[in-house]
């Protein structure tokens, strides 16, 4: 009898290796059996992008312990994870802090050497600002525009505004989004 290595949660090893023992899981309840878990729980692996390796009509017990092995690695639950995770997050926050920094250097050289300059900042609050107040107006004017129309017609038409005005503020942020983009490039360049 060959003896298989079973996987540490498996509740039941003992009759878990004596269902492998020639190598071969015939069915996916075998494999349910020999992995210790619920047959739906199989059923959905076969379904997942990472479905277990199976073979025409069986499974192969040596490839399934390396399948079930690198599946149930939890990284996340390792403390040396959570630690690099941890340092790489304050690596990110430390290079954020740069960028800005560097950004705002740039700016107040930029200043200097041009007096009309205006820094980004400055920019996207006034946009903000604008596109704000834009907003603001435009909805009111269903409500004087069409007061004389029945409730359905004004909210029809307040809702259509709504929506055009959506569309405009995103295309407006996508357009700012896409100027500071260039000027990004401007200065990598």
């Amino acid at each position: 009898m060959t003896e298989t290595i079973q996987p540490e949660s498996t509740p039941d090893a003992g009759s878990a290796k004596t269902l492998g023992a020639d190598g071969i899981l015939q069915t996916q309840t075998d494999l349910a059996k020999y992995l210790g878990v619920h047959r739906k729980t199989v059923t959905e692996w076969m379904n997942s992008h990472n479905p277990p390796p199976k073979h025409k009509d069986y499974f192969v017990v040596a490839e399934i312990d390396e399948w079930y092995a690198t599946k149930m690695r939890k990284p996340a639950h390792d403390e040396n994870a959570k630690a690099r995770f941890n340092l790489d997050f304050e690596k990110e926050k430390a290079k954020l802090r740069k960028e800005q920094a560097l950004a705002l250097q740039y700016e107040f050289k930029a200043a200097q050497l041009n007096p009309d300059f205006v820094p980004v900042v400055e920019v996207n609050q006034f946009l903000t600002s604008f596109f704000t107040e834009l907003r603001r107006n435009a909805l009111a004017i269903p409500p004087e525009m069409c007061a004389t129309y029945p409730p359905e017609v004004r909210e029809l038409v307040q809702a259509d505004l709504q929506a055009r005005l959506e569309m405009l503020l995103n295309y407006a942020a996508d357009w700012v989004e896409n100027w500071e983009r260039a000027g990004s490039v401007e200065k990598d360049g």
